[in-house]
């Protein structure tokens, strides 16, 4: 059952605030697509409720199961750099073992308020996988686009929950294909497929807000997040500035971007958020050669910053995650990683807190 939370009031964009109709825009803001400056819509809401369950776009959805992961200890980085205290958030805990179990529910909500029945998403891990599952659970189709090859434990994970597997050269060709299925064929997408990219499907996206309220009682000063094109990063953002707004805390904690090569990095210094950027990494869940603004947006006004991780760095973080009994995918563990660039950039001390976010457990035995 799906039932539309009645303060949900339309869409606005985050870059220039104009206002749209409650529905989706695969492409993001029109206006801002026309000046070649594409971003993100989010809902609107006619007031932000005390109450979190009212903070989302349905009230009643087919939910899984997701949230409230474990927040844990980690004495030995606290000790290391001299800060108060280091928290992972256990995303891996989530029912396919990712964050994006927090967003695949909110997006069949509403494809089913829309009557869409087939799915489409571009996705070589995680994304697939979580929409896949929760496409089953009610019955939709779920096609995955992907580039290049995939994992055994990957392919075993989709064709397990009935998802169609379609392959493509790279992922220009596969969002290309993904926008062929949903303007000529009426597919409904989780995922972008514009270029320059936008977010995903902003109403999947509004699920990631419910990490921030998740971490409101532990009052962080810094938040480290594994970042490809935003999603999470700024639904985290979002949810702090919804926190702020009724009071629950006392201050935005300064959100970390964590990169596998120089991309934020690199827009930070001056160059366009729409520019292609290079590199080649093994961190497959955070790759890619673009950005968006969303994720430059959530950096910037947070007062944050983004650091870049090298492959080895992750592995490295990976394998001391590993010792703790801690199970955590590359692209995961590289926020341990970029927290000891982070203690040579800035000041840590005793009174910091800073929540690592940990985004899967790189295993999909479902």
């Amino acid at each position: 059952m799906v039932v539309w939370n009645e303060l949900a009031q339309g869409m606005r964009c985050i870059r220039c605030g104009n206002q749209y109709s409650l529905q989706l825009y695969p492409e993001g803001c029109l206006s801002c697509r026309q000046e070649g400056a594409p971003a993100s819509l989010t809902v609107r809401y006619r007031q932000i409720s005390r109450h979190a369950r009212d903070r989302l776009p349905f009230s009643d959805y087919p939910d899984g199961g997701a949230s409230d992961t474990p927040l844990v200890q980690l004495p030995e980085l606290a000790e290391r750099y001299g800060i108060g205290k280091v928290w992972l958030k256990q995303e891996g805990n989530n029912p396919t073992g990712s964050h994006k179990d927090r967003m695949s529910p909110l997006v069949i909500a509403h494809a089913l308020s829309e009557q869409k029945h087939r799915l489409v998403i571009a996705s070589s891990g995680n994304a697939g996988v979580s929409l896949a599952y929760y496409a089953h659970q009610v019955g939709l189709s779920c096609t995955v686009i992907m580039a290049g090859d995939i994992s055994s434990q990957v392919r075993h994970a989709l064709t397990k929950w009935g998802a169609v597997l379609v392959k493509t050269e790279d992922s220009a060709s596969r969002w290309e294909k993904m926008k062929q299925l949903v303007y000529e064929e009426g597919y409904y997408p989780a995922t972008n497929f514009a270029v320059p990219p936008v977010g995903s499907n902003p109403f999947g996206v509004q699920g990631y807000k419910t990490v921030a309220y998740e971490l409101a009682a532990s009052a962080p000063d810094y938040v480290l997040v594994p970042t490809a094109r935003g999603d999470l990063l700024w639904g985290i953002y979002e949810g702090f500035c919804e926190l702020l707004a009724i009071g629950q805390i006392e201050k935005m904690p300064k959100l970390i971007a964590v990169e596998p090569f120089p991309r934020l990095t690199r827009v930070f210094a001056g160059e366009p958020y729409t520019a292609q950027f290079t590199g080649n990494t093994s961190l497959h869940s955070i790759a890619g050669g673009t950005v968006t603004y969303q994720a430059a947006a959530a950096v910037d006004r947070s007062g944050g910053t983004a650091i870049a991780v090298s492959d080895q760095q992750a592995i490295h973080a990976q394998e001391e995650a590993r010792s703790w009994g801690i199970p955590l995918e590359r692209s995961a563990a590289s926020v341990i990683a970029a927290l000891d660039r982070l203690a040579s950039i800035v000041s840590l001390t005793e009174e910091d807190t800073v929540v690592l976010v940990g985004t899967s457990r790189g295993e999909w035995i479902l």
